[in-house]
């Protein structure tokens, strides 16, 4: 079957993660095998979460409890819509405009996604409604991801 770059191109573009594309340019055998079928890798999410350094156990508590296991904690700073803190010492009033924060990265597979985010949101939360300067959660696409000891791929590595 011929095929013009642009037909390919387009069939690639189309569908829900290009998996459209990836099962033409199989049926025209572009891609004999599924080692070299590089969009038809299962979705991963990288969830980034900054949250107040308080909340931290309560969040791993929450996180454990939905089964995820995995996570890198870096300490930051910030400010958001609280635009920092004033305080006053020896009378005189000073302002911080970088408040401490902890910032979590979570890598998941697709179907653990919304059970993390209602953790994180669970142990992250301040009172019923929550307040100024609880944080943000930031879900981002991974491409991939590799095991450093064995080399493993993209889900099977997270």
């Amino acid at each position: 079957m011929a095929i013009d770059a642009i037909s390919f191109r387009s069939a690639i573009r189309s569908g829900p993660d290009c998996r459209k594309g990836t099962f033409f340019a199989r049926s025209i055998g572009l891609l004999e095998s599924p080692a070299r079928d590089f969009w038809f890798v299962p979705s991963m999410k990288l969830i980034i979460a900054i949250v107040q350094p308080s909340k931290l156990d309560a969040i791993k508590e929450a996180l454990t409890r939905v089964e995820v296991h995995r996570l890198t904690v870096v300490d930051c700073q910030g400010f958001g819509r609280q635009r920092g803190q004033t305080g006053s010492m020896r009378g005189r009033d000073y302002g911080v405009s970088l408040l401490r924060k902890v910032q979590l990265q979570i890598g998941v597979n697709e179907e653990f996604v919304q059970p993390t985010i209602d953790a994180i949101l669970e142990g992250g939360r301040s009172g019923e409604s929550g307040e100024i300067g609880d944080g943000k959660i930031f879900v981002l696409p991974m491409d991939d991801c590799v095991r450093i000891r064995t080399g493993e791929r993209g889900g099977e590595a997270i």
